[in-house]
């Protein structure tokens, strides 16, 4: 309900933004609005060259493509492929007669697929298709086998409980709390990773020693560091010497009256949920809402269900549509817990879900090779028209090179890279330079974090005033219905002009955000620089998006075209026009 809630006020604040906005009263000069429209014969004469049937750039950029992705196929950072196909770009910008080609390196995360798979054991065999989540970590060689549970959601796993009937905690017995045999020492470390103390008790001796006490006292003062467990060191054998478990752990002390547990625990965390996930694969089958919404599960899915002791998941691919197709992306472990976690298709996701709800027992085998290696360096790929009185001045035009290892990368987000810098070469072959710089970056290593992108942004810190605009193509390169903007409401009124001029490609629509658009360049309108990315009709694009399904069969000739048009016209009006986009500097964003 909160998350439900969260979209609708987004929803609602993004209708109010556009409202206001729209429905000023623009007070833009009519010099300026000349101005604007007098570029009208070079919108037309891009048209002709790129769009028209016989054009002499009409079909280059899905040539251009359709050529690189079959040689090169997909592109992971920290790939020689990757590294390669961005020495092909960098040639083919010089073979172009673009300026100021040159690549910036970047160092880059080298994770490694391996060998992969899963098997359903129970309550039959079955082979699943499933893809590991980049930066996950493998299962042991021989593979891992454990009983599944299935939540459709945060709240269900949060929500659930189990009876005493399972529970591994007994009681609390002459001030020390004793579990039975089945919590071993490498269990405890290995399974639930807390940080280890030895205590040793004397012949007899029915209390914890004040000293081994106060070793484990936290912020909390007289209070034990909120939690502590003490077990037997050997499985089914009383001992004399102890594991004292600090660090936030299971029980609350200060909830304890020494004769029975408190069983709602400190800190978030409860007992016997602890205790249902413990040893299990958790597999999330989560209904798809948004992409920006449901992606928390694969982004954070791990790590919840690792805190309560699972030992892997299985997380259903974010995808509105699924023909039993795998859709992987990153995955961020957070501080402690790594344990392997993968995307499984929709439809097997809904499988499990089914076969619990009708009692099944579940059961699977998974195998993954996945590791982390040494970084390596990688480099954003950058070529320039540089501007003809204002150079310093920068209209920053993007998208990115690297792809996950499946499919080709065709849709993502080789279309945007390819409409981005192919954007130039027709400013180049039409001989239009700009009053300003129109520069093309293509980053790299943007599916692991924007890691590209914020290491050009920290080596150009000193240039941060020169950027006019960050213009970027990350959500599909279909039909194109105009732009999304974020940025000062006095840059609105004068792109609303501007997108007038894009009617020839029926792409004039002009969508204002409330906030910042785009992937990698929203680095920049955080700190007040405007942005700009491509609206089109990507209706289907997720359900491509990270599969292999990304293939070069996606995309469309005549889309290429006009992504390429677009672009070539709006980031030459802005270079070129006799004021710059004004700011929003006083933008800041947690």
């Amino acid at each position: 309900m909160k998350t439900f809630l969260f979209g609708f006020l987004l929803a609602m604040n993004s209708i109010r933004y556009v409202y206001l906005v729209q429905s000023q009263k623009c007070k833009l000069s009519n010099n300026l609005k000349s101005e604007i429209r007098s570029y009208k014969p070079v919108i037309e004469l891009i048209k002709r060259t790129v769009v028209d049937e016989n054009g002499p750039l009409k079909n280059t950029t899905w040539t251009g493509l359709a050529n690189f992705v079959d040689d090169f196929g997909s592109r992971l950072a920290g790939t020689d492929n990757l590294e390669n196909a961005i020495n092909f770009l960098l040639n083919e910008f010089v073979s172009s007669k673009l300026e100021n080609v040159h690549g910036e390196n970047a160092t880059v995360p080298r994770w490694i697929r391996g060998e992969e798979w899963a098997m359903l054991t129970k309550p039959r065999r079955m082979k699943l298709p499933i893809l590991g989540l980049g930066g996950s970590v493998g299962t042991p060689q021989q593979g891992l086998t454990a009983s599944v549970i299935v939540f459709r959601s945060f709240e269900e796993l949060k929500n659930a409980t189990e009876t005493d009937e399972n529970s591994y905690i007994t009681t609390l017995e002459r001030n020390s709390l004793h579990f039975d045999g089945r919590w071993s020492r490498d269990f405890l470390i290995k399974k639930c990773f807390l940080t280890v103390k030895m205590v040793d008790f004397e012949d007899k001796q029915d209390e914890l020693r004040d000293s081994d006490l106060r070793s484990c006292q936290g912020e909390k003062g007289n209070f034990l560091l909120s939690n502590y467990i003490i077990a037997p060191a050997k499985i089914l054998e009383p001992s004399q010497r102890f594991f004292f478990f600090c660090k936030r752990l299971l029980v609350d002390m200060s909830k304890l009256d020494f004769r029975e547990i408190n069983r709602s625990s400190a800190n978030g965390f409860d007992v016997d949920l602890m205790l249902k996930v413990r040893g299990k694969i958790v597999v999330y089958n989560e209904e798809y809402v948004t992409y920006g919404e449901t992606v928390a599960y694969r982004s954070g899915g791990a790590t919840m269900a690792a805190k309560l002791g699972a030992v892997a998941v299985l997380i259903r691919s974010i995808a509105p549509f699924s023909i039993a197709s795998p859709h992987t992306g990153q995955q961020n472990y957070g501080n402690g817990v790594k344990i392997p976690a993968v995307c499984i298709a929709v439809e097997y996701a809904q499988m499990l879900q089914r076969l619990q709800d009708r009692g099944k027992k579940l059961e699977i085998i998974l195998k993954m090779e996945a590791h982390e290696e040494m970084p390596v360096t990688s480099r954003n790929a950058i070529a320039e028209i540089v501007g003809k009185t204002k150079p310093e001045e920068i209209v920053l035009v993007s998208g990115h090179i690297d792809s996950w290892d499946v499919g080709q990368g065709a849709m993502d987000d080789g279309g945007g890279a390819f409409i981005a810098w192919r954007s130039l070469v027709v400013l180049k072959t039409l001989e239009l330079r700009a009053r300003r710089t129109i520069r093309s970056v293509l980053w790299t290593a943007e599916e692991e974090g924007y890691i590209g992108a914020r290491n050009y942004k920290q080596n150009h810190a000193n240039d941060m005033n020169n950027f006019i605009v960050m213009i970027e193509s990350d959500e599909g390169t279909f039909t194109p219905t105009g732009l999304e903007f974020y940025g000062s409401e006095q840059a609105v009124c004068i792109l609303q002009e501007i997108a007038k001029l894009l009617r020839p490609f029926n792409a004039s629509i002009l969508k204002i955000s409330p906030y910042p658009v785009g992937s990698d360049i929203e680095l920049w309108q955080k700190e007040g620089i405007p942005g700009l990315s491509l609206k089109n009709k990507n209706e289907k694009y997720f359900w491509y998006h990270h599969s292999e399904g990304d293939m070069m069969t996606v995309e469309n000739s005549l889309d290429l075209d006009l992504g390429t048009a677009v672009f070539a016209a709006i980031s030459y009006v802005i270079a070129d026009l006799s004021v710059p986009l004004p700011k929003n500097l006083t933008t800041s964003f947690n």
